[in-house]
């Protein structure tokens, strides 16, 4: 778990910069030692199994604005190894909205436009690419509405 919100008798609800993780066989969550370089809510998370990592993309700050930040917490260090990797094209509150689907990863919403992003991620013999594109939530979604969402009829 990323980010999020906590409470405090002073504030009430605000973010929050700490990482945590469940263990499955403890039954219990964990802290890990590493921390978020700002707090947020609303970030959403991607695991990429090729890398062995896990992308943060977005949220909202202490000051409830969204943000065009991407993080990527490396899991197979001890504690974790979080370093900022890139950012949106747009500020955007994620909210668990980011999917994958024809090698594309697509960050959607969290804008007041009907939009989304597109990304596209790979290696040349110098570097790694990551190719974005603004897109119409039609154009992503071409009449599957129920694989956009994450659901079946």
């Amino acid at each position: 778990m990323v980010g999020g919100l906590g409470t405090s008798k002073k504030l009430g609800p605000s973010p929050i910069d700490t990482v945590e993780r469940y263990d499955i066989e403890k039954d219990k969550w964990e802290m890990l030692p590493v921390r978020l370089p700002l707090k947020l809510s609303g970030v959403s998370c991607m695991y990429f199994e090729e890398e062995k990592k896990i992308k943060i993309f977005g949220g909202s700050d202490s000051i409830n604005k969204s943000t065009k930040l991407v993080f990527e917490l490396d899991i197979d260090s001890k504690g974790g190894k979080l370093r900022e990797c890139n950012v949106m094209m747009k500020k955007r509150q994620m909210n668990n909205k980011i999917f994958k689907k024809d090698g594309r990863l697509y960050l959607v919403g969290g804008t007041n436009e009907n939009d989304c992003e597109s990304w596209r991620t790979y290696n040349t013999d110098e570097e790694r690419v990551v190719e974005k594109a603004l897109l119409s939530y039609e154009k992503v979604i071409k009449g599957d509405l129920n694989y956009f969402c994450g659901f079946i009829v």
